[in-house]
């Protein structure tokens, strides 16, 4: 599997939870952050907790 935020984003989609490591500073420390309206997702972020890396889950 390739490497970076696009594999973390494609594992959020299956339904992985985490932590991951940071594609930026190698840390285990990426935490899966989401938002929710009338019970459904409406906003996932990613957010190393390490070095505040981070990037927003898009859906396809």
């Amino acid at each position: 599997m390739s490497s970076g935020w696009p594999a973390i984003m494609a594992s959020v989609r299956e339904g992985a939870g985490g932590p991951w490591s940071c594609p930026e500073c190698d840390e285990f420390a990426v935490e899966l952050g989401q938002r929710f309206v009338r019970r459904g997702v409406v906003e996932s972020t990613l957010l190393c907790l390490a070095c505040q890396a981070g990037a927003d889950v898009v859906d396809p």
